[in-house]
C-alpha cells in the first residue's frame, strides 16, 4: 500500500500529508481492534466446543465413528447394568464387565472398527 510520496515544500503540505496519515493510523487500529474481537470470539470455550461438534458433524466417517462407539459404549455399559445390578458381587461384576466389553465389540465390529486389546 505505498504511495507516490511526493515532495512537501510548504505547511499546507504537510498538514494534509498529517491529515491522510491520521486517517491511515484511525483504519489500521479499527482494522487490528475488530480482528482482536473476532480472535477473542474464536478463543472462548464455549465456541470451541461449538466448532469441535460442527466439524464431527460435517465429517460423515468420523460423525458415524462417535455415534457407533457412544451406542456400543451406552449398550455394553446398560446390559452390564441389567446383569450385575448394585448388589453384584465379584463373579457378577467379572461377568458384567465381560459382558460390557463383548456388547462393545460387537457393535464395532458391525460399524466395521476394531476395539484395542
Amino acid at each position: 500500500m505505498k504511495e507516490k510520496k511526493e515532495k512537501i515544500t510548504g505547511l499546507k503540505d504537510l498538514q494534509q500529508e498529517l491529515q491522510k496519515l491520521e486517517a491511515r493510523r484511525v483504519a489500521l487500529e479499527s482494522g487490528i481492534s475488530d480482528d482482536f474481537k473476532v480472535i477473542l470470539q474464536d478463543l472462548k470455550p464455549s465456541t470451541l466446543i461449538k466448532n469441535t461438534f460442527r466439524e464431527v458433524g460435517s465429517s460423515s466417517d468420523l460423525g458415524k465413528m462417535v455415534v457407533r462407539l457412544a451406542l456400543g459404549l451406552g449398550v455394553g455399559y446398560f446390559s452390564k447394568r441389567l446383569i450385575t445390578r448394585k448388589s453384584a458381587g465379584m463373579w457378577g461384576k467379572a461377568i458384567g464387565a465381560a459382558l460390557q466389553y463383548g456388547m462393545m465389540a460387537l457393535v464395532a465390529r458391525k460399524s466395521g472398527h476394531k476395539l484395542p486389546r
